[in-house]
């Protein structure tokens, strides 16, 4: 029915070691829904799990992270009415995007409840809440929010927050049930209970072009976001960008939609053809076949970010020595549980990218 519950040391819990859990006390701490949730996702295909206050405490900060995006989202909606359904001619590509998200979840979280698979289903709701409308649709729709913008822009960001925030905490109800009723009841005036209200029916909304546009937008402020943190280039500073795409059609969704950006990198100009050349001590990256450039000078002090580097890099190399000796060793590989050493092996590959990325850097800056 379930797996073998052992604690964060991966011993099984038992009264007489004193490991078990309470869950009137992890309640008290936590929260209620936050406890639920992380029972609910834990993944019960395998054989044994480890259960934490470190896995409670992480979803606890998820149903914070719901409440802060819904206040966010209320507070853009004091002026709002809908008014039947919305006009999807024209939208702007972030909401095609969010909506035809939303309507794959919808899909996903249902066949998950039909088919008694609890766990996959929360799982896709922590992804798309925290990974998808949180960190990418709020920051994106923000512009549109402006009270001294387009109304009719303002409207159609209004509706789609509105439209894919009441599903969500629709889908979320069964799993989180009483912040999302909290939420429910603040919504546009809502009075009846969100249990009793109609499951999100799957709409046709599937858009597979704005997927893939913005998956591409995605992917590279992702990685000038990357690039800022490895440099140490504070949040405040603005930094000059630009982008090389290889294909024409490329060029023309980096040109469509350079707002987004501009807004989501904090870059003080973007620069996007097919012919410019790199600008010397630049840091540079290439994704998707679309160069990013970023130049250095009057940004970070060379020097002092080249030794730092070098330093980090000297300290990876330790890292991945200790890893490495740890996996080799024939007693980790027979004693130790297949989910510790998946995760020794998922630690070795993210070392290894990462000093890659760094020995880049030191080239650069060089």
């Amino acid at each position: 029915i379930h797996p073998l519950i052992g604690d964060e040391r991966g011993e099984k819990m038992s009264k007489s070691r004193g490991n078990v859990v309470d869950p009137l006390d992890m309640m008290k701490r936590y929260g209620t829904d936050a406890f639920r949730f992380s029972l609910v996702a834990l993944r019960t295909g395998a054989p044994y799990v480890r259960f934490s206050d470190d896995r409670v405490r992480g979803y606890r900060n998820f149903v914070n992270k719901i409440w802060n995006a819904s206040r966010f989202v209320l507070m853009n909606l004091e002026d709002f009415k809908p008014e039947g359904r919305l006009q999807e001619e024209g939208l702007e590509l972030c909401h095609r995007w969010i909506l035809s998200r939303y309507e794959s979840l919808v899909r996903k979280v249902t066949l998950d409840m039909e088919k008694f698979r609890f766990s996959e289903g929360a799982n896709s709701l922590y992804q798309f809440v925290w990974g998808e409308f949180c960190d990418w649709y709020i920051e994106l729709v923000k512009p549109y929010l402006v009270l001294t913008g387009d109304p009719k822009l303002r409207y159609q960001a209004q509706w789609v927050l509105h439209y894919v925030l009441e599903g969500t905490l629709k889908l979320l109800h069964p799993f989180m049930p009483f912040v999302t009723e909290e939420i429910y009841q603040r919504l546009s005036g809502r009075r009846d209970s969100i249990m009793i209200s109609s499951w999100p029916k799957e709409e046709a909304r599937e858009d597979r072009e704005a997927e893939e546009k913005m998956s591409l937008l995605m992917k590279i402020i992702q990685e000038v976001r990357m690039i800022r943190s490895e440099m140490r280039i504070s949040p405040q500073k603005k930094i000059e960008l630009l982008i090389r795409p290889s294909h024409e059609d490329k060029l023309t969704i980096l040109k469509q939609h350079k707002s987004y950006i501009i807004n989501l990198v904090g870059a003080s100009s973007l620069l996007i053809d097919r012919d410019l050349s790199r600008p010397p001590g630049s840091a540079s990256s290439l994704v998707d076949g679309v160069e990013i450039f970023i130049p250095l000078r009057g940004i970070v002090e060379i020097e002092k970010e080249r030794k730092r580097l070098i330093s980090a890099a000297n300290d990876l190399k330790k890292k991945l020595t200790l890893v490495k000796k740890k996996i080799s060793h024939p007693e980790f590989k027979t004693k130790a549980p297949p989910e510790v050493v998946e995760k020794k092996k998922k630690e070795e590959k993210e070392l290894r990218t990462r000093l890659q990325r760094l020995e880049k850097r030191i080239e650069e800056v060089s």
